[in-house]
């Protein structure tokens, strides 16, 4: 059995085992893409559930042509996705996806944030609270007239905000701040991305390098008579 046909029938035969574990899901096959690995996976999501598991087909594919038994591969697939699902972590999904709740925890674990600027106040305040403030010298001086005349001299050492909000918003469109974990924010030019290798490529250098969505949303497909399909009107 070459592989073509192998997917087409573990991917069956995986989602039929589950029913008898009392798991009903959708087995769908998906393309996994990680940093050194991309491989080709069923994805077993439960009926309801946002949740699933990726089995990676291929590494099924090979234990068969280790010499695997074919049903001995899909149980020992099905008891793992079984066993998955059971201990899966209890995950509030709604929660997670929840932007304006999890703002402050996602911008904190960042190792750096680069602003380019903009008006939007809470971000600005915050940009304030980061940069700081520096020190500065003051010096006040008096003077009275009259029949006797006095001067006098006050020096003192305060803080200033190294950038106010108003100055942060009206920043100079060529420049960014940039902060790295462990280093002072620092100000900088924005890269001039017309000298960049590439730019040519862009569609801002040529109209017609732009991407034609429309084109890739006409799959060209073969049907063949033996073949099922979900007719749908739209």
């Amino acid at each position: 059995m070459d592989y073509e046909n192998f997917k087409d029938r573990f991917v069956e035969d995986l989602k039929d085992k589950l029913y008898e574990k009392g798991i009903e899901a959708d087995v769908t096959v998906n393309t996994v893409n990680k940093l050194n690995d991309t491989y080709e996976a069923a994805t077993i999501k439960p009926v309801d559930d946002k949740i699933g598991v990726n089995i990676s087909i291929n590494k099924c594919y090979e234990a068969y042509e280790d010499g695997t038994d074919y049903n001995t591969t899909v149980d020992k697939t099905a008891q793992l996705v079984a066993d998955s699902l059971e201990n899966k972590p209890e995950v509030d999904v709604e929660t997670l996806s929840n932007y304006k709740d999890n703002a402050d925890t996602i911008v904190g674990n960042m190792d750096s944030q680069l602003f380019l600027g903009g008006t939007e106040q809470t971000t600005l305040k915050d940009l304030n609270q980061i940069l700081g403030k520096e020190t500065i010298d003051m010096y006040n001086t008096g003077e009275s007239k009259g029949n006797n005349p006095s001067y006098s001299m006050n020096y003192q050492k305060t803080g200033k905000d190294l950038m106010s909000i108003d100055e942060i918003a009206v920043m100079d469109g060529g420049k960014c701040i940039l902060q790295l974990r462990g280093v002072r924010p620092f100000l900088s030019d924005k890269y001039d991305v017309t000298q960049h290798q590439h730019y040519k490529e862009t569609a801002e250098y040529n109209p017609k390098n732009k991407y034609d969505i429309e084109k890739n949303l006409i799959p060209k497909m073969s049907l063949r008579d033996e073949d099922l399909y979900d007719v749908v009107e739209v």
